[in-house]
């Protein structure tokens, strides 16, 4: 006796979620939201769909709303800087008008070389036990002589420079 053959399987019922329609309140919500800088995900979940969902109805709000936003606050920032809102005029300047602060660093003093044997060998004591500390030592400043006689990291001292 042969079997049967068995009525084939129904196929299994796809549960899918319920259909979104977008609304005018909503709509309100995402623009208003965007403005604000919150991120789509955070306006998705707000309105309890996928952000795949809210790309797909709301893409024009999503992309124009936070630059709307910015336009209008500019318009009031640029009116406020009108009516003499220092502030207003100065904030302006810098982010539209590329004005900027500038710090300026003033030297006072020579900058160069100085002739030392000029120098009193009081000045030049003083001067060893400022700059002695900070005279480099060794071989690790071999080439940076400064084309004087004296050895890499060599200070003079009071008793090498004196007159008798």
């Amino acid at each position: 006796m042969t079997p049967k053959p068995s009525a084939p399987e129904a196929p299994a019922k796809k549960i899918t979620k319920p259909s979104y329609k977008p609304n005018p309140k909503d709509r309100a919500t995402v623009r208003t939201m965007t403005a604000y800088g919150i991120k789509a995900a955070d306006v998705a979940l707000c309105l309890g769909i996928g952000r795949t969902t809210l790309f797909k109805y709301y893409q024009p709000e999503l992309t124009t709303s936070h630059i709307q936003a910015n336009a209008e606050m500019a318009s009031h920032l640029f009116k406020n800087g009108k009516r003499g809102n220092v502030t207003a005029q100065i904030f302006w300047l810098k982010t539209q008008g590329g004005w900027r602060e500038v710090n300026r660093l003033e030297h006072s003093g020579a900058v160069g070389t100085y002739d030392l044997t000029k120098v009193s060998d009081e000045d030049l004591a003083r001067l060893q036990s400022i700059l002695g500390p900070l005279a480099p030592a060794g071989p690790a400043d071999a080439g940076s002589d400064s084309g004087g006689t004296s050895a890499p990291g060599f200070v003079p001292s009071v008793e090498q420079n004196s007159v008798s």
